[in-house]
């Protein structure tokens, strides 16, 4: 998606109390974030929008934020925005109930739609757990698999691969909640089962 063409696609990301199973309904209607923001007040209370939503949408409050972040993306090297309408865009996320309507993307984008795997642990994790995660990483990589990161602290998680590797995880940890989400996705969810390196 070229940056000056998704002023209306960010706008709509950036709406208060827009998720993205809304922002979803919404482009159903209006099959596009301009035919959102051209839609008028009845017909966007039809489609079931919180009140403060569509107020939101018909005020067109986040166009000043969507610009200066546009100007802010614009600056980075290498950075473009995608909406899920680009043949770029990842379509194992497409897969899920709620996909984000615009996802950041820093690098090519191309390799969204390769065969990937996840990384997820902890956010602390022990000197085992770290070397585990980077030599999974490191041998995944070799063998042509894209390590997906969300950018999370400790070791990552994430929500478009076709598989999840947890390394370390509490009980109730996210890492968990990750390969929960990951099964109910459909993907393949695999455990670290302790100290592999040792006999």
């Amino acid at each position: 998606m070229q940056l000056d063409a998704s002023l209306s696609w960010l706008a709509l990301g950036l709406t208060p109390g827009l998720a993205s199973r809304l922002s979803a309904r919404a482009l159903r209607r209006f099959d596009s974030p301009d035919g959102v923001f051209r839609a008028t007040l009845p017909d966007l209370e039809s489609c079931h929008l919180p009140a403060h939503v569509v107020q939101a949408i018909v005020k067109k409050e986040s166009f000043k934020r969507a610009e200066k972040e546009l100007a802010g993306i614009q600056k980075i090297g290498g950075c473009s925005l995608l909406n899920w309408t680009d043949p770029e865009y990842p379509q194992t996320l497409l897969q899920i109930y709620d996909p984000p309507v615009l996802l950041y993307v820093r690098g090519d984008p191309q390799v969204l739609n390769l065969p990937s795997i996840s990384i997820v642990g902890t956010r602390r994790p022990t000197l085992y757990g770290t070397q585990m995660a980077q030599r999974l990483g490191r041998e995944l990589a070799a063998r042509g698999l894209v390590i997906v990161s969300g950018m999370a602290r400790g070791i990552d998680v994430a929500g478009m691969p076709l598989g999840v590797a947890v390394v370390e995880g509490a009980q109730y940890s996210g890492s968990l909640i990750t390969a929960r989400l990951a099964m109910e996705f459909g993907r393949e969810v695999f455990g670290v089962p302790g100290n592999v390196t040792s006999p």
